[in-house]
């Protein structure tokens, strides 16, 4: 029950009650699962509150809680949010260290670094996202053709969009 009002606390964009609820949880000595933190991530997340999220993707680390891809993923869209590009990375590399590649993360990691002006670091992680077999959707491609566009790098984003055009293409979409 808590874990439900506190996503729908995401939902109507009151991470601070989201945040109460969690506390509400501790005080009435109900358990906190990696749900309830994934869903206060989320709630920080979606409210542009990227300091509140990471810590408490920490304290679910330090209450040696499993962290999960959502976790992870949380994460990197919160420091995407904050402009931390860098710790992104970081936390994509230990994610993999734990998890099989995701594709959520990847295009969180890619959206951080065309955030930060990292063109090559975005083109990086969409080649890395392919080479473990992850079928880059449009949106992944978009923001990393965006990423190329906006730091001066036409010819790649050229490049990208003709590849993005060939294999949309080749799968018989219109």
């Amino acid at each position: 029950m808590y874990n439900a009002g506190i996503s729908a606390c995401e939902k109507g964009m009151q991470w601070q009650r989201a945040m109460l609820l969690l506390l509400d949880m501790q005080d009435e000595a109900v358990e906190l699962n990696i749900i309830s933190y994934n869903a206060g991530i989320s709630a920080c997340v979606s409210n542009g509150q990227w300091q509140q999220a990471l810590s408490l993707l920490k304290d679910a680390q330090d209450v040696k809680l499993e962290r999960d891809v959502i976790s992870f993923s949380s994460g990197i869209s919160a420091l995407e949010k904050g402009g931390q590009w860098q710790l992104a990375l970081l936390l994509l590399m230990e994610l993999r260290q734990d998890f099989p590649a995701n594709l959520i993360a990847y295009s969180a990691g890619i959206a951080a670094c065309r955030k930060s002006g990292q063109w090559q670091w975005a083109l990086s992680l969409l080649r890395e996202s392919q080479d473990n077999l992850l079928e880059a959707n449009i949106v992944t491609y978009i923001t990393c053709i965006r990423s190329c566009r906006e730091w001066g790098q036409w010819q790649v984003a050229i490049s990208l969009l003709s590849e993005l055009f060939l294999i949309y293409k080749l799968s018989g979409m219109p």
